[in-house]
């Protein structure tokens, strides 16, 4: 039985933007930006009318459980997608502690 024409688009651009991610990696090394997460998480788009909420920022400055239990808080049951959760919190890091996000090994967090 063939999937449906929905499922076998999916397909298609996960496997372009796994190329494309393999493609940019190269580039990101020359210049020597590389992340921790894989890059295809990059491409992958917000679900149909989910729109991001206003999340607090953490600087390092005060309590990385607190930063991480104000992040739960706030978005509760907005979403159940690991690599937009990640994205998400990674959006609310600064200072010292996107810093630190941006050294941790490449690939080292991945779902």
């Amino acid at each position: 039985m063939e999937p449906p024409k929905t499922e076998k688009s999916d397909v298609i651009k996960g496997i372009k933007a796994q190329i494309t991610s393999l493609t940019q990696k190269d580039e990101l090394k020359k210049v020597g930006m590389m992340h921790p997460n894989p890059l295809e998480w990059d491409s992958i788009s917000y679900p149909p009318k989910f729109k991001p909420p206003t999340l607090h920022t953490y600087d390092g400055k005060s309590s990385p459980n607190q930063h991480i239990y104000f992040f739960r808080s706030q978005t509760g049951n907005c979403i159940d997608h690991d690599v937009v959760m990640t994205r998400l919190f990674i959006g609310t890091l600064k200072g010292v502690a996107f810093d630190w996000f941006m050294s941790l090994p490449n690939g080292s967090v991945n779902s």
